[in-house]
């Protein structure tokens, strides 16, 4: 989690921000300072049946733990992820050891795009709304959240979008996800609220 603190402390000062930033698509927000605000995690069992799937289909999962991602072993897939300057993927060994002990905020399969395009359906049976789905990136299925503006295929299997970022999603994200469980809102009504109700 250091990293990630420090990361945020650096962006906002060149940026001169004072704002709350989001991280891994709304599930990890911290302020200014580095503290958290909020942090959301993947439910344990549906962590635990995305594992059992990946196991079964021969898939490498990972998770985004904070400022690691962690996988079971290291391979072509998990090492394409350094193009996106991501903190080193680390191998522990099998994932199912660290649920309940790190908070994971993400999971991703990743492997040849045709098993990840046939596995998508198999894992919205079987998680049956308790996770949204999306591919972002090529050879990847992600498990996340979803803003106005992505794909329709993301925003129909979401449980919760918000608008898009022209119409003030992220304001909706941090109000709903942020502000709103600490009692307080925005002094301002972001674009189509109603959206996110």
């Amino acid at each position: 989690m250091l990293l990630v603190v420090e990361h945020v402390k650096e962006v906002f000062s060149q940026l001169n921000l004072s704002t709350p930033g989001c991280f891994l698509q709304g599930l990890y927000v911290a302020d200014a300072a580095g503290t958290v605000l909020s942090q959301q995690e993947l439910e344990h069992p549906v962590i635990l049946e995305c594992l059992d799937i990946a196991d079964s289909k021969g898939l490498t999962a990972i998770v985004y733990c904070a400022d690691r991602i962690l996988s079971a072993s290291l391979n072509e897939y998990t090492d394409s992820l350094k193009f996106y300057k991501e903190p080193d993927v680390e191998a522990v060994g099998h994932l199912s050891n660290l649920v309940g002990k790190v908070a994971m905020q993400k999971l991703i399969f990743m492997g040849p795009q045709q098993e990840i395009d046939a596995l998508r359906p198999v894992v919205e049976e079987r998680l049956q709304g308790r996770a949204s789905t999306t591919t972002a990136v090529p050879c990847m299925l992600e498990l996340g959240v979803v803003m106005g503006n992505a794909g329709q295929k993301a925003r129909a299997v979401s449980a919760d979008v918000m608008s898009t970022n022209d119409e003030d999603g992220v304001a909706q994200a941090i109000n709903k996800y942020v502000l709103a469980p600490r009692g307080k809102s925005l002094s301002y009504q972001p674009a189509n609220a109603a959206m996110s109700s």
